[in-house]
């Protein structure tokens, strides 16, 4: 048996990595149905009865696709679409790693690092034209954003924070 995960697993075998980790941590960690927008986990702290929605995003390339926008209203459609905190699961290593963003942080993350690319790489003219053809994906680099990311690593303590 092979040991690379297919694309179409990926999203799962992250979503239950995340999920056993929040239980190791005496949390619910519900999976919701792969049709909800939004919300990969649900996760209830018994104690307090509190809870909030998690999303989990899975690679092992280092890349995290996040969304996809308009270059034109890119920091609008972030605000949109981001709509809870992020688990980022980088499986390429053993054991995986673990990347914990709250939704703000990875708003600013995004919207920099549009900022950055799209200036680098376009010019007015071509902002525009993609301004209304298609969307951008836009996604994260590990590797690229490795001290950046850092403290964000393991960072479960943002999740407990949230529902204490």
């Amino acid at each position: 048996m092979n040991n690379i995960v297919e694309k179409k697993f990926k999203g799962n075998v992250g979503i239950f990595l995340a999920a056993a980790k929040l239980s190791e941590l005496n949390l619910i960690a519900l999976t919701t149905s792969r049709n909800t927008e939004g919300y990969d986990i649900v996760v209830l702290n018994p104690k307090t009865n509190r809870g909030i929605g998690i999303q989990v995003k899975c690679t092992d390339k280092k890349d995290f696709p996040i969304c996809a926008t308009y270059i034109k209203n890119f920091e609008e459609e972030l605000k949109q679409k981001i709509v809870c905190d992020y688990v980022l699961v980088d499986i390429s290593n053993k054991p995986p790693r673990f990347f914990i963003i709250p939704k703000d942080d990875l708003i600013n993350i995004m919207a920099n690092l549009i900022k950055k690319w799209t200036a680098k790489f376009y010019t007015q003219q071509e902002r525009q034209w993609r301004n209304e053809k298609k969307k951008q994906l836009w996604t994260i680099n590990i590797s690229k954003l490795e001290e950046e990311l850092k403290k964000y690593e393991d960072n479960w303590n943002s999740v407990l924070k949230e529902i204490e």
